[in-house]
């Protein structure tokens, strides 16, 4: 018989865990899921800007907030932004960050404002206003953060602006 610890954490029965075995998650790759506002292309998303789910859409169901990453590896010359403009009916925070200040730089759009913003940066989008981020050079990370538990629907918190 293996040791608890030989054991892959998902190979392991709920009748053997840890107490807070289920507490820890590994994200998954969600680029495919098709969600609200997304407009690129599965297959370029993929290549150039996967995206994790560390808890939503049913992943670590116990959490009470809604965590999604966007690796942002590369930006092409042919780069169309991969989301409209849209809302949520909750808060939602955007980090951006990378492996130096400065790498990722972005342009986050609140309503009619548009702003530049350059990682290490937390944006703040108050329930029901219209926003997007588009990253415009560099690499890193895009968190997003909505005040959402994570058995729930996002599409159903996802409303796009109609032009």
């Amino acid at each position: 018989m293996r040791d608890q610890w030989e054991v892959p954490l998902g190979e392991r029965s709920r009748w053997t865990m840890k107490k807070y075995e289920y507490c820890f998650k590994a994200p998954l790759d969600t680029t495919l899921d098709h969600h609200r506002a997304h407009k690129a292309t599965p297959e370029h998303l993929h290549q150039v800007m996967p995206r994790l789910t560390f808890c939503g859409d049913g992943h670590l169901p116990e959490s009470p907030i809604r965590i999604v990453a966007r690796q942002i590896k590369a930006i092409p010359p042919d780069y169309e932004p991969h989301v409209e403009l849209l809302t949520h009916d909750v808060d939602t925070l955007y980090v951006f960050v990378s492996e130096e200040e400065g790498g990722l730089e972005s342009e986050v759009t609140l309503e009619d404002e548009v702003y530049q913003v350059a990682s290490p940066m937390t944006v703040l989008l108050p329930k029901n206003v219209p926003h997007r981020y588009v990253p415009i050079r560099g690499h890193g990370f895009v968190f997003v953060i909505l005040d959402l538990p994570c058995d729930a629907d996002y599409n159903a918190h996802t409303f796009p602006v109609k032009p």
